[in-house]
């Protein structure tokens, strides 16, 4: 069965998500990752779901980096899921290896890949010319590349003669190796892409950098529909030392959108929040925009909103602003406790690049 979400029904819940190694390792070879899922009225979705997981480079679109499928899993009678993974799927990566260097004298150069290499990701450069599957030779009456599947070879041929002593010719490819380490090193941005009984989450989740804390959100579900997609709203708070610090460089273009992020209930007090945001304005229509920032406490399925704080953009109110809120709240452990940004526009699309709690144990 398929699941939809409809948008005007959207919340989300943070759960903590931790790396099964040291923090202090660069890059984690096993994740714990949990969510929850409900349905459009809130109830939780229970049973045996088949999950699945991909990373890309982008918050849409871009490049698969790692894909493993996690299989059946449980959801509790809250809709709660866990699991791990790392271990079995495939990460994507980039390998360069040096073909040769010029003498002068030859006129090709073969060398016999380490890796496999992945249709059409194959190309060849001495820094002079280069060749690419996709786009050929960049000089086809000097310079000309081939890659045998078969048998992992590529040349680098030169038409015209042989070049000058002292080029190296370079092959570049991406090819899949066993784990996530693979995909997690380097200086991409990893987003997670969560898929349930098939249907990919249209929304993807930060993989954020070390320690690696991931945050799921909830998918408020239906049952009902069968051809939508399951999309999601998420927000994904990480911990250092006594702040939390919430998503850099969020888009909120959909006016009314509201993001919720829950506060950890060993932290004890909030001292402090800075924001930092963009606010757009058009005064030659009468154009504006407005950020809110809630603090609230529920029990019970009711909630208390414990602080409130709003900006509108204005002609002097226009574009980027920053905001030192002295709060100074008390958290009661016997009380989920959650902030939430709203953002309402009449024009052009904000930006919260940061919000950063200071707190209490």
């Amino acid at each position: 069965m398929k699941y939809a979400i409809k948008k005007n029904l959207l919340t989300t819940l943070l759960c903590a998500i931790f790396p099964v190694i040291s923090i202090h390792a660069a890059v984690p070879s096993l994740i714990n990752y949990q969510g929850r899922l409900t349905d459009a009225s809130g109830d939780p979705v229970t049973g045996d779901k088949t999950l699945a997981v991909a990373i890309y480079d982008a918050a849409s679109g871009g490049n698969l980096l790692y894909s493993e499928s996690i299989g059946v899993t449980a959801l509790d009678e809250r809709g709660i899921y866990s699991f791990q993974f790392g271990a079995a799927g495939t990460s994507i990566v980039t390998k360069s290896e040096t073909v040769g260097t010029t003498d002068g004298t030859l006129t090709v150069y073969n060398k016999v890949l380490t890796e496999t290499a992945l249709t059409n990701t194959v190309s060849i450069t001495d820094g002079t010319y280069t060749w690419s599957q996709t786009s050929g030779s960049s000089s086809p009456s000097d310079f000309l590349g081939s890659f045998d599947s078969g048998s992992g070879t590529v040349s680098a041929i030169y038409i015209s003669g042989a070049p000058a002593a002292g080029r190296t010719v370079t092959v570049t490819y991406s090819c899949e190796v066993e784990g996530i380490s693979g995909a997690l090193a380097g200086g991409a941005e990893h987003w997670l892409q969560l898929s349930v009984n098939g249907i990919v989450q249209s929304t993807r989740d930060r993989v954020l950098a070390v320690p690696f804390a991931l945050r799921s959100g909830v998918s408020n579900t239906s049952l009902q529909a069968d051809d939508l997609a399951v999309q999601q709203v998420l927000w994904r708070p990480t911990m250092f030392d006594s702040n939390i610090t919430l998503p850099i460089r969020i888009t909120t273009s959909s006016s009314g959108a509201s993001r919720y992020a829950n506060i950890p209930v060993r932290f004890s007090k909030i001292s402090q929040i800075k924001l930092d945001c963009y606010l757009p304005y058009s005064g030659s229509f009468g154009y504006s925009s407005e950020v809110e920032l809630v603090i609230l406490r529920s029990k019970e399925y009711v909630n208390e909103v414990l602080y409130t704080f709003s900006k509108t953009s204005s002609a002097t109110v226009n574009g980027r602003i920053t905001e030192t809120l002295p709060v100074n709240i008390e958290l009661d452990p016997s009380f989920i406790h959650k902030v939430k940004l709203t953002y309402e526009t009449d024009t052009g699309t904000a930006y919260i690049y940061d919000c950063v709690m200071t707190v209490d144990e």
